[in-house]
């Protein structure tokens, strides 16, 4: 407010008389009108990456989560269009006839196949598309690089084909490092015992949650893996490399790691997929898989830093605490955690005496562990002629 023999107040009366102002004015609120309205437009559409091109589509319900997931997926999977519906692999996923089309994305649960129980109850997949198909009910399943087709009939029950091969969810104790840990296996026989962990968030593992599994009883208030922060080498707007410190929380991807039959050794090609296995283990309350886990990172980061406790709030306690301690070599020694993990890694001071040929030997029976079995014996086994 401006007194009234203000300038101020005289150029506003002035500006008010001037009808070009009073025009400008005009157009100054239905541009912002315009611009309100093309915001809320913007919000309700979904973008989708289809034979090479961006498609828009405006759905008959709108959801944030389904706009995310629909970018992200058909930018890493190849989709098309055939006669105004959206195929994959010959598959009709949706359909963009009507003016504004139903987009909706499922979830499908899964019980283990086998009669093993364990801490896991069932697993349940989101943002899961259905076939258009009236005959038979179909699922697709995006994850980790793979599709997994989910077949559903009166007769068979379900079926589910992983890149074209018939798995099965099931809860399997490897080893006591690795002890019931929900996995796809293979149903024929003929692909082997080896079995596969996926890692995504898009699983969420149903965890009993009385007893021990209380997320009380494991001092679970907090999710530790928020707690848990990483120096990660990245690169600066000037182009240098510097470390940064990042929560492993903020790394998370999905990934599908490989466990080989008969000895279940874990082994990762890269730190990244350690990272989610390690999420993994916290969602499932395995202490021992976080141990193994933790144990593999730590030797392949630059340096991991653990929040146990926030001004008067304890973010780590209970085994996680002790488990971490245990890793980090700060705990009191424990017989029990070393009979169970000395036979997931290979101590080569224990064979520092040992003659040179029996040591090459005793390498080369290590070697074979981490190599698939097929047909009875492993895939690659060192040749007398290599050894020498």
């Amino acid at each position: 407010d401006f007194p009234v023999h203000s300038s101020q107040f005289k150029l506003i009366c002035t500006l008010n008389s001037d009808p070009d102002y009073q025009s400008y004015i005009l157009l100054v609120k239905i541009y912002m009108s315009l611009c309100q309205i093309n915001k809320s437009v913007e919000l309700d559409y979904y973008k989708v990456h289809c034979d090479g091109e961006y498609r828009i589509i405006t759905p008959n319900k709108f959801s944030k989560a389904t706009s995310d997931y629909l970018d992200e997926v058909t930018n890493r999977y190849t989709f098309s269009e055939k006669d105004g519906i959206i195929v994959y692999d010959d598959h009709p996923i949706f359909d963009l006839r009507a003016h504004q089309p139903e987009i909706n994305l499922y979830k499908v649960r899964f019980n283990s196949a086998t009669s093993v129980q364990s801490m896991v109850k069932y697993i349940e997949l989101s943002s899961v598309f259905r076939i258009l198909d009236d005959s038979k009910e179909q699922y697709i399943i995006f994850m980790a690089n793979n599709v997994l087709l989910v077949q559903v009939s009166e007769d068979a029950g379900m079926t589910m084909l992983m890149n074209n091969i018939a798995v099965e969810v099931a809860s399997i104790f490897f080893n006591e490092a690795i002890s019931f840990i929900p996995c796809f296996k293979y149903a024929d026989s003929e692909f082997g015992e080896d079995v596969v962990l996926f890692a995504s968030r898009q699983i969420q593992y149903m965890v009993d949650q009385g007893g021990q599994f209380s997320t009380e009883y494991y001092g679970m208030r907090h999710e530790l893996i928020e707690c848990i922060n990483s120096d990660e080498c990245v690169v600066d707007l000037n182009d240098e490399h510097v470390f940064k410190s990042q929560k492993i929380c903020d790394l998370l991807t999905e990934s599908k790691t490989v466990v080989y039959f008969p000895d279940y050794l874990l082994q990762v090609p890269d730190r990244q997929q350690l990272i989610n296995l390690l999420d993994l283990a916290l969602h499932l309350r395995n202490v021992s898989f976080f141990i193994l886990v933790l144990s593999y990172l730590r030797r392949c980061s630059v340096a991991l830093e653990f929040v146990e406790k926030e001004r008067d709030v304890t973010k780590i306690s209970g085994p996680w605490r002790e488990a971490i301690m245990y890793v980090l070599n700060r705990s009191s020694p424990n017989s029990h955690y070393d009979s169970i993990f000395q036979k997931q890694f290979f101590d080569l001071n224990q064979h520092k005496d040992v003659p040179l040929n029996d040591f090459i030997d005793i390498l080369c029976d290590n070697f074979t562990k981490y190599q698939r079995h097929v047909d009875g014996r492993y895939q690659i086994i060192p040749t007398t002629k290599q050894k020498a």
